[in-house]
């Protein structure tokens, strides 16, 4: 099942996404989500000094998860990102650019849910 990826509060410890070729060999499915408007964009070689609202002048991780107010979405491009480290204190959407296959291994995730 192909699907978006909501998250409510959560800390990530080194975010990393694997290669596309891995993600070839196990079979990850192609998605074609629609961009929202107000998108942010990250990709591996993602700038601070860039816009982070266009697919051709994306952010960091990091950057894109601070700056992202509650509720947005951050759209990962294709690629291999290593060393990302972040915190999310809020409700994002983290989706994939469409027909590009990122994938997200976190090695510690710490989920906390407040009523």
């Amino acid at each position: 099942m192909n699907a978006k990826i909501t998250l409510p509060v959560i800390s990530l410890f080194a975010l990393v996404l694997a290669t596309p070729n891995m993600a070839s060999a196990i079979g990850i499915k192609d998605t074609n989500y629609p961009i929202p408007k107000g998108a942010y964009f990250v990709s591996p070689n993602g700038k601070n000094n860039n816009s982070g609202k266009l697919p051709n002048s994306p952010w960091t991780v990091e950057k894109a998860v601070k700056q992202a107010p509650n509720g947005s979405t951050i759209v990962f491009r294709g690629g291999v990102y290593r060393n990302v480290t972040t915190g999310i204190n809020r409700k994002l959407t983290l989706q994939a650019y469409p027909h590009e296959k990122p994938w997200i291994i976190a090695l510690r995730v710490f989920v906390r849910t407040y009523n």
